[in-house]
């Protein structure tokens, strides 16, 4: 993470983060469904064009920022994309897409059969939407299925275009085959009349889910995903054959669901909460000696936890101060205005002439023409402090040997030996004692800037709170307890360790937590034993045997690194992707106040009886 490294994406997924080691568990977690999702084969018989090649004859300088279009017929194709997707999938209506070259070299069509074969696959409709040109090889093979009984569904305006010249052959051939207005139940409809693999194993109450069914030997598997954050779907009704049993890839355990004889099937019930996943198998061969769920899925009655003086917490790191705006200055000039680290390290690039760090940067270790101008910098930050830290603080700091320090004019030995914290780039080391003080304090650092010297921002750790006015870091107290809302505005902006909440709760029931921001939740057992990871929404997890002897259980918020290595000033805060430019944005993406992500509580914690 040593200079511009921990800038470069995606963050590091080793010791430096802290979630490093509940990773193992969500990479198990997607090997299980993995292991389901490519199990046997999948009930799917409908095949959708894929409308690429009608993207790529749009394509023109300038149609696009990074991946996002600016080119409004473009973005109406994406719409159209979107929509059928959306269409059919909420409609739990499984299907591939083709991709045309792919039709011309591989497809066929099985005669007498009204089927077209691609590999293993087989495929009784095939979908047309959102195209303007079509391969002449395609609408061949569409005219062939059509006349061997296969079901052609045009949606929307057909392709006006052949090999991207116009003409009316997509016309006529639509005039043949099934054509409904691009309009979702017309569309579904169409499609559920003709797919005999698309009439779902769910009822209408399950409409918005999306789900794939898959037939391994005797086996069925069906997985269900709700994609709403909001919705809630309280109860659903599936159908299948044989006994049933309920897979939580997750915990890695399975249970029997209770399921009841109907009409040719057995239907069972469950509930899908917001972007949860539930995974069955039926079928004859299931065992009919597992053990069923605790308590039904159905939700329930739930009761707020009320503690209105705050919670206990503790956490696993000191608290961190960071330090990136500074006053700067060559040699013995004035010095210039206060601006943050790495706008200074850009001033004095352009003032050298050594090249500018950033994500096309040659690898420092690779670099064989380096730059050799030196020249001499004082770099001065100032951070006021309101109560002495009681208990030694540390500065951490990244290449310390290059630098001389002076805290509030007192020179800074910088020891021999020094240790490390989050990664061995950066050092730290106790500051001396009686040198810092209450109000107004500077530490100054001396140093020579040229190719290779790294500006970074340093950092203070100990036992204290930080309060953030006006850009400008106070130390003060630790608070003594945490209360909802963001913990980012209750002394711990720049924290980014793990942060144990100790929760009123008895054993008996299912805790429901709301977490603030990017966090992954941890329930300690109070014997030591397996704790219980929740990495995403809902946070929810069964208490029994986690509630300690006094009724309380202690939930741990695992954080990321944004916090602390940012970037602190980026506006907006919330991002599609960080990228080490991110960190050197200007005007009007720049503030100089910090840009935290939320952390904490974003209501009480909750009880489901």
């Amino acid at each position: 993470m040593g200079g511009e490294a921990k800038r470069d994406y995606p963050a590091s997924i080793s010791f430096q983060s802290p979630w490093h080691r509940e990773y193992k568990v969500i990479e198990t977690y997607f090997s299980r469904l993995h292991v389901l999702l490519q199990a046997g084969e999948p009930l799917c018989d409908v095949l959708v064009v894929h409308p690429v090649e009608s993207l790529w004859a749009q394509i023109h300088a300038g149609w696009a920022t990074w991946l996002r279009t600016v080119d409004s017929r473009v973005q109406h194709l994406e719409d159209i994309y979107r929509k059928v997707f959306t269409c059919l999938s909420c409609a739990q209506i499984d299907f591939d897409y083709g991709d045309e070259e792919h039709l011309a070299r591989r497809a066929s069509i099985i005669p007498c059969s009204g089927t077209l074969a691609i590999g293993p696959m087989r495929y009784r409709m095939v979908i047309v939407a959102g195209m303007e040109t079509m391969r002449a090889t395609t609408v061949d093979l569409l005219r062939r299925f059509h006349e061997e009984g296969g079901t052609v569904i045009f949606a929307g305006p057909p392709p006006t275009h052949v090999d991207a010249l116009p003409s009316p052959a997509v016309e006529k051939l639509k005039g043949k085959c099934v054509h409904v207005p691009l309009e979702e139940n017309a569309l579904v409809l169409s499609t559920q009349e003709a797919s005999e693999a698309s009439r779902t194993v769910l009822d209408e109450r399950g409409r918005g889910l999306l789900c794939q069914a898959r037939r391994d030997g005797g086996m069925h598997i069906i997985v269900l995903l709700n994609p709403s954050e909001t919705r809630e779907y309280p109860e659903v009704v599936l159908s299948g054959n044989g006994p049933v049993v309920e897979f939580d890839c997750l915990a890695g355990v399975t249970y029997a669901v209770d399921a009841h004889a109907g009409d040719r099937c057995i239907r069972w019930k469950t509930a899908v909460r917001p972007l949860q996943e539930r995974v069955f198998v039926c079928g004859t061969c299931i065992p009919q000696t597992l053990p069923g769920r605790r308590s039904p899925p159905v939700p329930e009655n739930t009761v707020t936890v009320e503690c209105g003086s705050g919670y206990d917490y503790t956490l696993d790191e000191p608290n961190i101060a960071v330090l990136d705006m500074a006053e700067f200055s060559v040699g013995e000039e004035v010095w210039e205005s206060r601006r943050e680290i790495l706008q200074v390290e850009q001033a004095l690039c352009q003032r050298s002439g050594v090249p500018l760090r950033g994500g096309m940067m040659v690898q420092p270790w690779a670099n064989e023409k380096k730059n050799e101008t030196k020249i001499p910098i004082r770099i001065r930050f100032v951070f006021d402090i309101v109560v002495l830290p009681a208990v030694p603080v540390r500065l951490m700091i990244e290449q310390p040997e290059r630098h001389q320090l002076f805290l509030n004019g007192v020179p800074v030995p910088v020891p021999e030996k020094t240790d490390w914290f989050i990664d061995p780039c950066f050092r730290t080391f106790t500051l001396p004692e009686g040198v810092l003080r209450e109000g107004k304090n500077d530490l100054v650092m001396h140093t020579t800037f040229g190719d290779g010297t790294d500006l970074e921002a340093v950092y203070l750790l100990g036992e204290f709170g930080v309060e953030i006015k006006h850009a400008r870091i106070s130390l003060r107290e630790l608070p003594a307890r945490l209360f909802e809302g963001d913990w980012t505005q209750q002394g711990l902006p720049f924290y980014s360790g793990r942060i144990a909440l100790r929760i009123p709760a008895d054993g008996t029931h299912r805790l429901l937590v709301d977490p603030m921001g990017a966090a992954t939740l941890v329930c300690r057992h109070p014997m030591g034993a397996p704790r219980r990871i929740m990495p995403w929404k809902p946070f929810s997890t069964d208490l029994e045997g986690f509630a300690d002897a006094n009724g309380f259980v202690v939930v741990e918020w695992v954080l990321t690194r944004r916090n602390t290595f940012g970037p602190l000033h980026l506006v907006p805060m919330e991002q599609d992707s960080i990228d080490p430019q991110r960190f050197r944005s200007t005007d009007p993406e720049w503030s100089d106040d910090y840009q935290l992500v939320p952390v904490g509580l974003a209501q009480p914690p909750r009880l489901r009886l």
